[in-house]
């Protein structure tokens, strides 16, 4: 892994349709707290990007953690990377890991009290503090192929508020030019008629980058407040991020799916109108 870099793991797991949530979990080598990133589904894999890692720091220690819809939590083995100054600085018989020189990152910490900054790890991109979470056990196994080995299952990992609701969706302007496909995670929740919660993230994973919708790929926001209706299997909710998102569709059970609007805030945004259609499913 290279110093003063966002080091991007990638992982296929299977059966990937029945993940409900999955987890890089790292720390610098010999210090005492683990932390985590959720991974996030990417062209048939999971895609898992850390903090920058500081030139004082010698090794990442990492693995990955899975649990599926029916509550079957798995991990692999633990992993070092060896930290280097520069890519050209990498040992000819290891592989550089790939890497990102921009992230907005959500990071949290696997024991109350650690450090809301990981220790060997640089501040730029991480946008919260630390979470309390949940450790692993032994149990069923997962098939993960792509150099990490077999899952060993473990404990699920519970964050607080409301449901956790994660999905994807796109969205095109009327011309059909640039069109933006994203990833999503919402902490609702859903009672009455009432929607309330919180955007965890709006990640574009393909798509961004040209006129008129210049978001980057890999763009990520969170805590943007969520409000909406439900009426009977009739949810709509909304959220502001530079364009007003409005989703409207149906939730049935452990699932949500519609139509998705972004309008800009005014005229005068490097933006246009666009709409499309997104899903969620409840983690």
């Amino acid at each position: 892994m290279v110093a003063d870099r966002f080091p991007v793991i990638q992982a296929r797991i299977t059966p990937a349709e029945q993940l409900g949530r999955t987890r890089l979990l790292f720390r610098a080598k010999g210090t005492p707290a683990w932390y985590f990133v959720d991974m996030r589904a990417e062209r048939g894999s999971f895609v898992g990007t850390l903090p920058k890692p500081l030139a004082s720091t010698t090794a990442i220690e990492y693995y990955i953690e899975a649990v599926d819809r029916s509550v079957t939590e798995a991990r692999t083995a633990d992993y070092t990377a060896q930290v280097v100054a520069k890519r050209e600085a990498c040992p000819a018989n290891l592989m550089t890991a790939a890497f990102v020189t921009s992230a907005k990152l959500a990071v949290g910490a696997l024991t109350g009290g650690a450090s809301a900054l990981p220790l060997g790890f640089s501040s730029v991109g991480i946008l919260g503090g630390s979470v309390a979470g949940g450790g692993l056990s032994t149990g069923a196994l997962l098939g993960i192929v792509g150099g990490a080995g077999a899952l060993a299952a473990g404990a699920i990992v519970v964050t607080g508020g409301g449901e956790t609701w994660a999905g994807d969706g796109n969205l095109t302007p009327a011309d059909r030019s640039c069109s933006s496909e994203f990833a999503l995670r919402f902490e609702l929740s859903i009672g009455g008629s009432d929607v309330t919660g919180k955007l965890r993230e709006f990640r574009i994973t393909s798509g961004g980058g040209r006129a008129p919708c210049p978001e980057p790929v890999g763009s990520a926001v969170d805590n943007h407040d969520v409000n909406g209706r439900v009426d009977g299997s009739n949810i709509t909710f909304s959220f502001v991020e530079g364009n007003t998102y409005t989703f409207t569709g149906t939730m049935s059970g452990t699932s949500m799916q519609g139509t998705v609007a972004a309008q800009p805030l005014s005229p005068s945004q490097f933006s246009v109108p666009r709409a499309g259609t997104w899903r969620l499913s409840k983690q």
